[in-house]
């Protein structure tokens, strides 16, 4: 079994703009949902965090679900540019949505792009 690999924008992005984090809860705004179809096919997650303030944030990335296990907790600081948020972690399934909160919102904005692996005979 072969895969094919296609670049693929983030399903909660517009034209590729970067997201901005606008809910303070989880399970937060809605980045990706990956549109595997079948069991061999998966997603290669690539995210990328920016901060648009003068103070550091946390941002928590809901990865698959909203169990605490599900959570990538990344410190954003000021000044530092794009932060790596998943460095092609691995989903797949279309019930697998990956969400971010923020404790306020519009401060942090995620940028990425999909992987996306299908199989082929």
């Amino acid at each position: 079994m072969a895969l094919t690999y296609s670049r693929q924008l983030l399903s909660g992005s517009t034209n590729g703009r970067p997201i901005s984090i606008d809910s303070t809860t989880s399970p937060g705004t809605d980045i990706h949902t990956p549109q595997t179809t079948g069991t061999s096919d998966r997603e290669e997650i690539y995210l990328y965090a920016h901060l648009m303030a003068t103070s550091d944030k946390r941002v928590i990335v809901h990865w698959g679900g909203t169990a605490t296990a599900d959570e990538i907790r990344q410190d954003i600081v000021d000044g530092d540019g794009l932060h790596v948020v998943s460095p092609g972690l691995t989903l797949t399934g279309t019930a697998a949505t990956i969400g971010a909160y923020c404790t306020a919102t519009g401060l942090i904005a995620i940028s990425g792009w999909v992987n996306r692996a299908t199989a082929t005979s």
